[in-house]
């Protein structure tokens, strides 16, 4: 790796005052902190269904997910849920509108991932450039298709039907989670 700074070759050494081995600039002194990305998602939801899109795009095409992506520099995580949401559904809604769900730590993935939630508002979701399919779909639906996710993570995205089926998702303080894959 080549420092973005002056453009000196870098190497693995601890900075002072820190414990981690990171990319570090011997001529200049940058150091490059590696730090975990932030995904954002949002379930939509109308009754005992959630909205599902078809993947588009690598990684995973063609499996199932709940609309989410990554978090960009300037946006609140809010703002970029909200816009996970349209540019995947075509379903617009502001950031008051959301509620959150859940913070999922992915450490074996250098993951955090933040989830919101709110109802349907209307039916006005479509097909998008990164979604072949967006639909409703129930826990029996969901369960004949592949999904996008590790299966460690699988169940904990289809708990949220228990909710769903006790009237639906209610605001309460989120739960904050650590998963790590067994075998690592």
């Amino acid at each position: 790796m080549y420092c973005p700074t002056c453009g000196n070759k870098t190497r693995e050494a601890i900075p002072l005052g820190d414990s981690i081995p990171r990319s570090t600039c011997l001529k200049c002194g940058y150091v490059h902190y590696e730090n975990p990305k932030i995904i954002v998602a949002c379930i939509i939801y109308e009754g005992e269904k959630a909205l599902w899109i078809k993947r588009a795009h690598e990684p995973d095409t063609g499996s199932w997910a709940i609309p989410a992506g990554f978090m960009e520099r300037g946006e609140t995580v809010q703002e970029a849920a909200c816009r996970e949401l349209q540019e995947e559904t075509g379903v617009t809604l502001q950031a008051k509108e959301i509620k959150l769900y859940s913070v999922l730590s992915l450490p074996d993935l250098d993951q955090v991932y933040i989830t919101y939630s709110a109802p349907l508002r209307s039916h006005e979701f479509h097909v998008t450039e990164e979604a072949l399919e967006v639909r409703l779909l129930s826990q029996s639906e969901v369960a004949g298709y592949e999904l996008a996710y590790p299966a460690e993570m699988e169940q904990m995205i289809l708990s949220l039907y228990s909710e769903l089926e006790s009237g639906g998702i209610q605001t309460k303080t989120p739960s904050s989670l650590e998963l790590r894959w067994e075998n690592q």
